[in-house]
């Protein structure tokens, strides 16, 4: 019994993150990945995503580069066929129209873990006051 109490306790001031990995709808991730996100790796860097296109910046330096994106259920890189998590991919298009592909392991409502084809990892966090820029 004592055992359950704690749990319960440890349960309510530590809460487990939310991966929505399992059972992850499209129309979820869509509304999910939806935002301003702050790369962890890297605090300078930033990407928003709104209905089709990302905003690319990294405070300090001028510019932002934009590009648009889809999100697929099919590997789009036979690197990443293996990669484990939600299922869904990120193919990212320059206006070169040279594509890039990206493995969304992780999303939840305020972290996102993405996987670059060269197997480096990135994640961001959910920034809740967007700027503009």
């Amino acid at each position: 019994m004592k055992f359950y109490l704690i749990a319960a306790i440890l349960g309510l001031v530590f809460p487990p993150r939310r991966c929505l990995c399992q059972a992850l709808k499209y129309d979820s991730l869509q509304k999910l990945i939806l935002g301003e996100w702050q790369c962890n790796q890297d605090s300078g860097n930033y990407i928003i995503f709104s209905k089709g296109h990302i905003k690319e910046f990294n405070k300090g330096e001028r510019g932002v580069d934009i590009y648009r994106y889809t999100i697929e259920t099919s590997p789009c890189d036979s690197i990443l066929i293996s990669t484990k998590g939600t299922g869904f991919f990120l193919v990212e298009i320059g206006n070169d129209k040279l594509t890039y592909c990206y493995a969304i392991t992780d999303i939840s409502d305020d972290y996102l873990e993405l996987v670059y084809a060269g197997g480096r990892l990135w994640s961001y966090r959910k920034v809740r006051h967007m700027r503009h820029y």
